[in-house]
Order: C-alpha cells, then sequence, then structure tokens
C-alpha cells in the first residue's frame, strides 16, 4: 500500500511511461514514506518503464557548497568503479544497482539506467565544457528531461548552469573557470585519464537560486507540479520549461547589464 501511494504521487507529479527523469532527493526528508532506498527507485522505474530513462547524481562531493570549494581546492582523483556518489543516500544505493552507467566525468559524474544510458554517458571524459554540446547535461536537455525532487528545495537542479553556459559573453557575470582545469579519472579499465574541463567557481555555486524564476516568470511557475507534504517539497518540472524561461530573462538582464535572476547575491 505504501509503495502504491508512492507511484500514486509520482503520477501526480506528472512523471510517466517513457519518460527521462533526472532525480535530486533527500532521504531523510521523504522518511514519511517509511520505503527502502531500493523501494523509492523500483517505484520510480516501474512508473517510467522499460522506455524511460532514470539518471542520479553520482558526485564525489557532497552537494553542499562548501563540499564543492573543497572538491574544487583539493582535487583528489576519481575512480568511476569505486568512488563513492557521495550527494546521498538515493545515489549512493542507485550506482550499486545493476545494468547501469555511470559517466566518466570528474564534477558531473551520473548514474543512468534505461533507454538513453550509453548515449547520455558516452565519452564525458572528453568534454571540455561539462555544459555544452555532447556534455550529459545538454544531451539531457535535448531529449526533455524532467526535474523530479523528492525532499529537496526548488534551487535543487544540476542542470540550471546550462543557460549560464549559453548566454555566453552576454553573462554579466563570470561564472566558470578562465581556462580548463586539469583533473585526474581512473576509467573502468583502472587506466589513469587526465582530462581538461572549464569549472563552476565556487561563489557560483554557493549563491545561484534557480528558484527565483518562480517569481519571475508565471509561464514557469505554471509549468511546475508540485505536491508537498507538510514542509517536504515535491516537484516535477520539464526542464526546457525552466531553461526558455530563464534564457529570456537572462538575455533581458543582460541588455540591461544587470544581475542574472538567479544570481541576485553573486559578486
Amino acid at each position: 500500500m505504501i509503495r502504491c501511494n508512492l507511484k500514486t504521487l509520482l503520477s501526480k507529479l506528472n512523471v510517466k511511461k517513457g519518460d527521462v527523469i533526472l532525480l535530486h532527493s533527500s532521504y531523510k526528508r521523504i522518511a514519511y514514506l517509511r520505503l527502502t532506498a531500493n523501494q523509492i527507485l523500483d517505484a520510480i522505474l516501474e512508473s517510467i518503464g522499460d522506455t524511460g530513462t532514470l539518471i542520479l547524481p553520482a558526485y564525489a562531493w557532497d552537494g553542499t557548497s562548501e563540499g564543492y570549494r573543497e572538491y574544487f581546492e583539493r582535487r583528489p582523483l576519481f575512480d568511476v568503479r569505486n568512488t563513492p556518489a557521495r550527494i546521498g543516500h538515493l545515489p549512493e544505493t542507485f550506482r550499486s544497482m545493476p545494468n547501469l552507467k555511470r559517466s566518466l566525468s570528474y564534477w558531473w559524474s551520473i548514474c543512468v539506467w534505461g533507454k538513453l544510458a550509453d548515449v547520455v554517458t558516452k565519452d564525458q571524459e572528453k568534454v571540455s565544457d561539462s555544459y555544452g554540446k555532447g556534455s550529459s547535461f545538454e544531451i539531457l536537455r535535448e531529449n526533455n528531461v524532467k526535474m523530479l525532487g523528492l525532499g529537496v528545495s526548488l534551487n535543487t537542479t544540476s542542470l540550471s548552469p546550462i543557460v549560464d553556459f549559453k548566454l555566453g559573453n552576454k553573462h554579466t557575470h563570470r561564472v566558470f573557470t578562465e581556462a580548463p582545469q586539469t583533473a585526474v579519472l581512473l576509467d573502468y579499465d583502472g587506466k589513469r585519464v587526465e582530462t581538461k574541463t572549464y569549472w563552476l567557481l565556487p561563489d557560483y555555486v554557493r549563491s545561484t537560486k534557480p528558484s527565483k524564476l518562480i517569481e519571475y516568470s508565471e509561464k514557469f511557475r505554471n509549468a511546475i507540479f508540485r505536491k508537498d507534504e507538510g514542509t517536504t517539497i515535491q516537484f516535477c518540472y520539464e526542464f526546457n520549461a525552466y531553461y526558455e524561461e530563464a534564457m529570456r530573462l537572462g538575455l533581458e538582464a543582460s541588455r540591461r547589464s544587470s544581475k542574472m535572476p538567479w544570481l541576485e547575491t553573486y559578486g
């Protein structure tokens, strides 16, 4: 019955068969469901079916701005086979499941199950712009990914910096490192791979607030499916709904030489 309740919740959040879903979660905040991590993941997989794709972050840093800064400064070795997904209990449980693909990406490693697993994870060690053409995140955007949040705030979306990247020299802030940064990975054969990638600056990670678009855009606000449980936030929306409105507002801010709406406290 409890698992059925989760599937009902997912239906109310507009999760459907064949969907491409990027899940951000706080297992502690959805404890009211009284389900194990495996039961939650199984319910989502059942909801999207064999034609769907489920993606969870598998980042080697803990998901906080402080954790990002520490990783940025320390630059530890990343082992795609053994480095845990330190961003939460559900991501680490998912990483351990069979028939998954994990991307060889120093900063933005993801685990993927389903139809698009090979496409989304392929050759990420060769990508210099983690939000540009050929990156996992841009491929997800091109495939109409939905952002599913269970127990996290509406600021939680790994894809939002795609907009910052796309704005390029029209952006009113410096968001990425000026030059590609070197990082060392161990691939699936245990071979060392040196990568060079533009990294997000730690102050950006600390300051960005994608949820500000809810204030500025009625169109985006209306695109969000939301079904909270007490103080636990639960939402789902098509990322392109965010992308289109953020690009519009970002270009308007650029013309005024003002701050981006999601970076009002930056700098």
